[in-house]
């Protein structure tokens, strides 16, 4: 089965789950097969240029500014806006939050060299982080980008055997909607002594805290 993902920026849990899902991750290893949505329109409150990380406050939305040059723009050709120093906020943000877990000091310099790389366009900033986070979890997985947009409807009806062949979660994993999947386990996050348990974070909350571990945090979840 392949899967028809939205880029996002920093993804949230649930879709690293997904891909585990999709990967075979016993014997021998047969990599998740993902299908970016490079062809939709931007929209707006959506994981595409946003991510949610656990602080001392709590819950904390990072948001990468984009260029309105149009009402109906292509995803693939939004451009981020760097007039405002969000590289610098984001890094603060994260290294506030996760300077002291773990493995943060492991993950943080490749990390921040993406988001200092000034990438121009948003789909190129989020394919480099996606890139980065599938290597670090070793979680095999082949990307590829959709060469035409289709709607939600048009793959649901497709013949019987591609629709089963592709799942779509576009519009499923939304910061509007509870995480499609749940961690099974509760892992060691660095503020559950003040919130408990947070569902629905970037998984570099995952990352930073358990490291080489959270491949079987991922693959422990199931549908929520």
């Amino acid at each position: 089965m392949s899967l028809l993902l939205s880029t996002a920026y920093l993804p949230p849990l649930d879709y690293f789950a997904a891909i585990a899902k999709d990967a075979s991750l016993e014997g021998e290893i047969a990599p998740a097969r993902l299908v970016l949505e490079a062809c939709e329109n931007y929209r707006k409150q959506s994981w595409r240029n946003r991510c949610t990380i656990l602080s001392a406050s709590g819950r904390e939305n990072l948001l990468v500014p984009i260029r309105h040059t149009s009402p109906h723009i292509p995803i693939r050709e939004v451009e981020v806006d760097y007039s405002t120093p969000w590289v610098h906020l984001h890094e603060n943000a994260l290294s506030t939050a996760y300077g002291s877990s773990a493995f943060f000091e492991h993950y943080r310099d490749g990390l921040f060299d993406i988001l200092e790389s000034r990438e121009v366009l948003l789909y190129d900033l989020n394919r480099r982080l996606l890139d980065y986070l599938l290597e670090k979890l070793h979680l095999p997985a082949v990307v590829e980008d959709s060469a035409d947009y289709r709607p939600e409807t048009d793959v649901l009806s497709e013949a019987a055997e591609e629709a089963a062949s592709m799942l779509d979660l576009r519009t499923r994993l939304s910061p509007k909607k509870a995480p499609l999947y749940a961690v099974g386990e509760p892992y060691y996050q660095i503020f559950s002594s003040k919130f408990g348990f947070t569902e629905g974070l970037s998984v570099v909350d995952l990352l930073f805290n358990e490291g080489p571990d959270s491949l079987n945090v991922l693959a422990g979840m199931h549908v929520a």
